[in-house]
């Protein structure tokens, strides 16, 4: 995992990886059900350690219920703010999901990131992408994600207070709403200083999916 040391190294190495990035689908994601299960790995579930509910079944039956409307939302989102709006939408129902469910509090970091995989999940499948949100999606905070921005962060922000993203930053980290979309908008305020502006979700990419 790479630590960027300033935001003009971030904008070269993030502007080499788009311009040879092809956006992947996976054509063993057909179904809804193939999507849900592939969207959110086991490691994840791990991290959720819960002792009474197996994570991964709390997860599948919230998505299984929430599915349709989730694509739905997604199709006929228009703008930005209406995208925001679902990710805040349905990180709420999964927490308010996982409280019922479980008895247990749930961080928002791990919420949103689920939420954010299984829209990434959808935009690999050719039955269930919308190419208009691409440009839209948020980047799912963890390890991967977070440590690379640990140098540049308060660089890409306008808030009146520091950021420390910790050496050993993981999902939990971002522990809240107001924390999460300061970094949604200091990635999105990296990735519109590249060349071609490409999506911001290119980020996860580089960052996750090319460790692994």
């Amino acid at each position: 995992m790479h630590i960027f040391e300033s935001v003009d190294e971030a904008i070269f190495q993030l502007t080499s990886h788009s311009q040879n990035f092809q956006f992947p689908t996976r054509q063993n994601l057909v179904t809804p059900n193939d999507i849900i299960k592939f969207s959110v790995q086991q490691n994840i579930f791990r991290a959720l350690g819960l002792h009474n509910h197996k994570p991964s079944d709390v997860y599948r039956n919230w998505a299984t219920t929430n599915f349709e409307n989730l694509h739905t939302r997604l199709t006929n989102c228009q703008n930005v703010n209406e995208f925001d709006l679902i990710i805040e939408s349905f990180t709420d129902s999964f927490l308010i999901s996982w409280c019922t469910t479980t008895k247990e509090k749930l961080v928002y970091g791990p919420a949103s990131k689920i939420v954010n995989l299984l829209i990434k999940a959808m935009q690999e499948s050719n039955q269930y992408k919308v190419d208009s949100i691409i440009r839209l999606q948020h980047v799912p905070w963890d390890s991967y994600t977070l440590r690379p921005l640990r140098n540049i962060i308060n660089v890409l922000t306008d808030t009146n207070y520091h950021i420390n993203i910790p050496t050993n930053a993981s999902m939990s980290f971002v522990n809240s709403r107001e924390l999460y979309n300061v970094l949604q908008d200091a990635i999105f305020n990296l990735y519109d200083k590249l060349p071609g502006l490409p999506p911001t979700i290119y980020f996860d990419y580089f960052a996750w999916n090319d460790n692994h």
